[in-house]
């Protein structure tokens, strides 16, 4: 068993609806208030995704969790950076949306996270864990050489970045896919001890996304037990 230090920076669960504002902003937040949130009263956040600009309002806050809306976008969600808060804030949430009949019209829920990784106890360069993990075996070899001949210099893998095998076919806006898992790690870019680990998994079933948080610890170790546990 490798010894791992596993620290979360952002971990997030978000309810995506079809329409503006799928519940009164004030509503929401007296709602949280009653279940004993603190309300948030800050400007909205932009945030640029891409070339969508989404706009983004904290509206309350307990156990180091912010209850963020996105009214315009229809999308309300949970953040913070441990799974099992994140998780038991979200629960919280999702039962005022049930009481107030709004979970059913949901179009689908989110988990994203971040984490950053120790691996072991000696430094040890991440990019070369992750290069060795593929053992050189990355494309095959006639189309790495070109590669290489491109760039004038020998290259290697530098991470590793999973989907599923039956999103093969799909065109189209990967943000709307409903069942959909993304699995992306890669050296820590300003410290390259470290890896960073990013979750993104969608479902229209809210209990496989709690169930997704609620595992995602075990999953980043049973992950890296398969990838580096005989390179340390």
């Amino acid at each position: 068993m490798i010894k791992l230090k596993i620290v979360p920076e952002i971990v997030e669960i978000n309810v995506f609806y079809d329409i503006e504002e799928p519940i009164l902003k004030d509503d929401l937040i007296e709602a949280l208030k009653e279940k004993g949130f603190s309300e948030i009263s800050e400007e909205p956040e932009l945030l640029n995704i891409g070339r969508i600009e989404l706009e983004r309002l904290t509206i309350a806050r307990k156990r180091g969790c912010n209850i963020n809306y996105s009214w315009r976008d229809g999308v309300i969600g949970v953040v913070g950076n441990k799974f099992i808060d994140v998780l038991t804030t979200y629960e919280e949430l999702e039962q005022i949306l049930k009481d107030k009949e709004f979970l059913n019209n949901a179009k689908r829920f989110e988990h994203h996270s971040r984490v950053k990784v120790q691996i072991g106890t000696k430094p040890t360069s991440t990019i070369k864990l992750l290069a060795q993990a593929f053992k050189n075996i990355f494309l095959p070899q006639d189309k790495y050489t070109k590669l290489e001949e491109i760039f004038n210099m020998k290259l290697q893998p530098f991470c590793i970045r999973l989907c599923p095998k039956n999103s093969e076919d799909f065109i189209g806006n990967l943000r709307e896919y409903e069942n959909w898992l993304d699995v992306y790690i890669f050296p820590y870019i300003t410290n390259t001890r470290y890896l960073s680990i990013w979750f993104v998994f969608r479902d229209k079933d809210s209990e496989k996304v709690k169930e997704f948080t609620r595992s995602a610890e075990s999953r980043i170790k049973n992950i890296l037990e398969v990838i580096v546990s005989d390179r340390i």
